[in-house]
Parts: structure tokens; C-alpha cells; sequence
């Protein structure tokens, strides 16, 4: 999780906005920004709010690519976006923003 949020905070120090302005567009208070940053911690409402107000829509997309893709078995998770999704059970481990 250390690599979404500092690519989060990266992403909003790009666009120019204070760690309260992101939470002012987020809906949320200034605090649990900073959480967020510090420790990865954030609901995860939250967290897609914060990848919608850091135009990151993308990053959801891939978030929930990787949550659908097996962890184990033959087929790679790109292998298993194109065909077969036979539910099975996942461990989600990057996503990289």
C-alpha cells in the first residue's frame, strides 16, 4: 500500500493541492488525508474518492482487475481477464498507479 499512497501524494502535490483541498474535494476532513498518507488507512469509499479527485479513474479500473484475477492457478491475471472467470479466491497484490 506505501507505493498507492506515495504515488497518491505525489499525484496530489502534481496538481498543485494541499493535503485539505484534496479533502475539501473528497468530502472528508484534512485528518484523515493525512492518515491516508502516513499509513495507507482509509476506508474504501474513501479511497475511491480520492483517486476520482485526483483524476486517477484509471487506477479504479485496475484496482478492480487485479481483485478479479485469481492469485494462484494456470492462467496469469491478463489471461484470465479475456476468458474464463470461474470465481476463485484472490489476494490482491500491487496495483500500480
Amino acid at each position: 500500500m506505501a507505493a498507492v499512497t506515495a504515488a497518491c501524494k505525489a499525484k496530489r502535490q502534481a496538481l498543485g493541492l494541499r493535503q485539505r483541498d484534496l479533502a475539501a474535494r473528497c468530502g472528508v476532513t484534512g485528518a484523515t488525508i493525512v492518515r491516508f498518507e502516513r499509513t495507507g488507512h482509509v476506508r474504501l469509499d474513501v479511497f475511491a474518492r480520492i483517486l476520482v479527485a485526483l483524476d486517477l479513474g484509471e487506477a479504479i479500473q485496475k484496482a478492480i482487475a487485479v481483485a478479479t484475477a485469481p492469485s494462484v492457478g494456470p492462467k496469469s491475471g491478463e489471461e484470465f481477464l479475456r476468458g474464463d472467470r470461474s470465481p476463485r479466491r484472490i489476494r490482491v497484490r500491487e496495483i500500480n498507479v
